[in-house]
């Protein structure tokens, strides 16, 4: 199968942009050819016969052999093993048509509320603003964002709980989101990118769920709830009851119940997105090739003495 052309979403973009650890191949490969020149220019300063000459001599001739070895994989692709379990996953999905079934009520509050939420980000700023509906492409990414007008990309998000909401607030925005929106701003060509946390109100049907939740956990069937007590029939009403409360927000402000984050376009990280999906393209390869991926090289340049 050829994946030289294929296009990843923008919701991928966290996955395969994630840094790997340690030194790159590339990294390894002119740290010990710097060794190499430094000590060898040492070595040739030093005096014949002498012990630390000959202790030196042998640690370069051990690199000399490392570096070699090196060599042949200084242009190895360096990817993250977060990117590489992505790939298999991006690889299963493209050759087999199939998609691992990941559902949660944090996903679900959040497609159910699409058009709930561009509603409240549009009273926000006190401008109309209607679902996009158009997907672009370029030569490297795809992606479906929430609106768009004439200088910016927004995407909506929604958040399970007030809880979850007001966390935004106390760590930077999520490489998940941040590589979202910068990919969103690059096929759109917008300088302005922005995510709007929306708070609303938990739909019924998720929070039933919760009820029955809470309801197998404190009487672990129907008969056991029919055989209560009115005092833990009311133990599990009051339960029921905070979570409603925790879960509906018409006491709040509706100026409170937005939270925007605002990134510029930036090229340079477009181009890295560029360079990043080409070597991805290259692992999609090597995955289908067949080529046995536990032998790349992990290769440690041994510290000077």
């Amino acid at each position: 199968m050829d994946f030289s052309k294929h296009t990843f979403r923008c919701s991928s973009l966290a996955y395969i942009m994630s840094e790997p650890r340690g030194k790159s191949p590339m990294q390894k490969y002119l740290e010990c050819k710097q060794w190499l020149e430094d000590n060898i220019a040492k070595y040739e300063g030093m005096k014949p016969g002498l012990k630390t000459t000959q202790n030196l001599l042998d640690k370069i001739t051990a690199k000399n052999k490392l570096l070699k070895e090196l060599e042949q994989h200084k242009d190895d692709l360096f990817l993250s093993d977060t990117c590489k379990t992505h790939l298999a996953d991006v690889y299963t999905r493209v050759k087999y048509g199939r998609n691992e079934d990941i559902r949660s009520k944090y996903l679900e509050k959040g497609l159910e509320l699409e058009e709930d939420a561009i509603t409240a980000y549009s009273i926000s700023i006190g401008e109309f603003r209607e679902k996009n509906v158009v997907r672009k492409y370029n030569e490297w990414i795809e992606g479906e964002s929430d609106i768009e007008d004439e200088i910016s990309i927004t995407d909506t998000k929604v958040n399970w709980s007030i809880f979850q909401f007001n966390r935004v607030v106390t760590r930077p925005l999520k490489p998940l989101y941040e590589w979202q929106i910068r990919g969103y701003m690059m096929l759109w060509e917008k300088p302005i990118g922005r995510v709007a946390y929306v708070l609303l109100n938990t739909p019924e049907n998720l929070l039933a769920r919760e009820f029955n939740k809470i309801r197998y956990e404190m009487f672990g069937n129907q008969q056991n709830f029919d055989l209560a007590s009115d005092e833990e029939k009311e133990l599990y009403k009051q339960a029921c009851d905070e979570i409603r409360f925790n879960h509906t927000y018409g006491d709040i402000p509706d100026e409170d119940k937005i939270r925007v984050f605002t990134k510029q376009r930036d090229l340079e990280k477009e181009e890295r997105i560029k360079k990043r999906v080409e070597e991805c393209r290259q692992y999609l390869q090597m995955i289908d090739s067949g080529v046995l991926l536990e032998d790349e090289a992990e290769i440690e340049v041994e510290e000077a003495a």
